[in-house]
């Protein structure tokens, strides 16, 4: 996962909510990522931190 998170330009989640997936993309994962990806959230808003997903690399 943290290649596919380095090298994606962008990245579309379409995972079930469960404890291994909540808060998949918080600041941690953030950081792994590459400046300017985009992030489609097809999924249960709690995969995303949102108060995470509002800061820049």
């Amino acid at each position: 996962m943290d290649r596919r998170l380095k090298e994606s330009d962008v990245i579309s989640l379409h995972c079930p909510l469960l404890p291994s997936t909540l808060g998949i993309i918080s600041n941690e994962n953030i950081a792994k990522m590459k400046g300017g990806v985009i992030i489609i959230n097809t999924s249960r808003e709690p995969l995303v931190v949102e108060k995470d997903s509002w800061k820049t690399n």
